[in-house]
């Protein structure tokens, strides 16, 4: 047993900071063709600039100041963990490259891969294959092919296939997808864009780039956002999702907003429409309670009298209100210079010249006379 710290040796070779070989229970040089390499077995534990590695089994390199190490492999930076099947360390450009079941433990972080490449200790490190960064503290996972990752900085970037998840009581409340996404924690921030798709409460949003606050339940949509929500979509320039107590709470939109939704009581080809400057939707239980318009509003509705009779409804004012119990329409006000249309619409009729027409008679086929034989 090894019971002295020993310092590797660097023949010839400047710069960097040597690691220290804290513990081995073996210790021998081994040749493998021109270079010979330190054998380290047993209880092994090895020091570089406040990391400890510890080991069963590994090579070094002095002359490249590379430590190959296998079997139980765990690194530890202030209270930070790594562990894999097997880790390399390069001495000179203070990287750790990690292979196989790969698990990273830091503050209230779980992150797991098949592959990583760490720096300056574990500091910054670069995961891939199968990535799932779970955050335990925000209640977020993150689940990607390949992610970066700055302790110092909190951030956390994802640019292949990214998903990630807001869990909220132990169940899924919202998931994000993107072509990149970027988490800071701590600021409990995140940032996506290309391709930007939202799912919340039966609430499907799409856009280009989108910015997600979760201390405020704030998701707001920039560049050609649009909501599907059960049969109704909604458009704008800029969009505001709030949430709050793991349910939706309002949606509010800036610029050329638009909604709509089919008039079944007329025909499913027809789009009912209310459309102005800014629009909001304040939710109860998921369900809209109250629509505010502002700014040249426009509301067309297909409806049908009690005659049954099919018309078209609309109307135009600076400001519409309107107030919804379980989703049907309650109470309507409207502000300031309102002027209304009822337009009646006639379902086409048949021509009167189809209608008078009939079927021609059916003329009997009559077999063709044969000539008698022998006759000319």
């Amino acid at each position: 047993m090894i019971a002295l710290l020993l310092v590797f040796l660097h023949c010839g070779r400047a710069a960097a900071e040597p690691i220290t070989l804290e513990h081995a229970d073996i210790f021998r040089n081994v040749p493998v063709g021109t270079v010979e390499l330190q054998e380290l077995q047993g209880n092994v534990r090895v020091l570089h600039k406040g990391m400890v590695i510890d080991f069963h089994f590994g090579r070094y390199n002095r002359q490249n100041g590379v430590l190959h190490c296998i079997t139980d492999v765990v690194v530890t930076q202030e209270g930070d963990t790594l562990t894999a099947d097997e880790i390399t360390f390069y001495e000179k450009d203070e990287r750790t490259v990690a292979r196989g079941h790969v698990v990273y433990r830091g503050d209230s972080l779980l992150a797991t891969g098949r592959e990583a490449i760490w720096k300056r200790g574990l500091e910054q490190g670069e995961m891939s294959g199968e990535v799932r960064i779970t955050d335990f503290k925000a209640g977020l996972v993150l689940d990607c092919d390949r992610a970066q990752l700055d302790n110092a900085s909190g951030r956390a970037r994802a640019d292949r296939s990214p998903v990630l998840t807001q869990l909220e009581g132990g169940e899924q409340s919202a998931v994000l997808r993107a072509r990149v996404l970027e988490v800071f924690r701590g600021q409990e921030e995140a940032l996506a864009w290309q391709e930007v798709e939202l799912e919340r409460e039966g609430l499907v949003a799409t856009c280009d780039s989108l910015r997600f606050l979760q201390a405020e339940g704030l998701a707001r949509l920039f560049i050609d956002p649009r909501i599907v929500q059960e049969d109704r979509e909604i458009s704008g320039l800029e969009m505001e999702i709030w949430s709050r107590e793991q349910q939706l709470d309002s949606l509010k939109v800036h610029g050329q907003a638009l909604v709509l939704s089919p008039a079944d009581s007329v025909s499913a080809s027809l789009m009912d429409r209310l459309e102005g400057d800014e629009l909001q939707i304040h939710f109860r239980e998921g369900q809209p309670e109250r629509i505010l318009v502002e700014g040249s509003a426009l509301a067309v509705s297909f409806l049908r009298d009690d005659a049954g009779e099919a018309g078209m409804n609309l109307a135009r004012a600076p400001r519409m209100e309107f107030r919804l119990q379980e989703g049907e329409l309650e109470e309507l006000s409207m502000g300031g210079g309102v002027r209304a249309w009822w337009i009646p619409l006639l379902e086409p009729r048949k021509p009167a010249s189809l209608e008078s027409r009939e079927a021609p008679p059916a003329v009997p086929s009559t077999p063709q006379d044969t000539p008698e034989e022998g006759a000319p």
